[in-house]
This record gives C-alpha cells, sequence and structure tokens, in this order.
C-alpha cells in the first residue's frame, strides 16, 4: 500500500474494503489535475499476459484516463 504516489495526499487515500482486491480501494481522487496517483514495483511471478480491471465509481459524469508503461 505504501507504493503510491498521489498528487494530492490530502485527498487521495486507502480506505480498508472487503472483497476488493488486496483488501482496499483508493478514493478521493479526481477534482484537479494535481490529483492523481500512481503504483510503483508492480511485479508479477513469471512473464505473460494478464488482466487489469479497473472499477471506478464518480457522483457525476468525468473520464478517466489510465496510463500504463
Amino acid at each position: 500500500m505504501n507504493d503510491y504516489l498521489p498528487g494530492n495526499t490530502q485527498v487521495a487515500h486507502f480506505s480498508e474494503k472487503q472483497g476488493a482486491s488486496g483488501g482496499y480501494v483508493m478514493q478521493g481522487l479526481g477534482g484537479s489535475s494535481t490529483n492523481w496517483m500512481e503504483f510503483r514495483k508492480v511485479h508479477v511471478s513469471r512473464e505473460g499476459d494478464y488482466a487489469l480491471e479497473i472499477t471506478y465509481y464518480s457522483a457525476e459524469s468525468c473520464p478517466l484516463i489510465v496510463g500504463i508503461d
């Protein structure tokens, strides 16, 4: 949980959530271009293709931008 860099630590944060992958969800993202997050040190046990599922909820219609390097 400590390998993310939120752009705004006063807003973006992890919260425990039963049933979520790893037991946590990220909350409080968005609202400005400086409010973002990044996961680092993501590793898999072996080479291959993997699926990434993102569940996104918002009180209003707004875009979600995902970049993968």
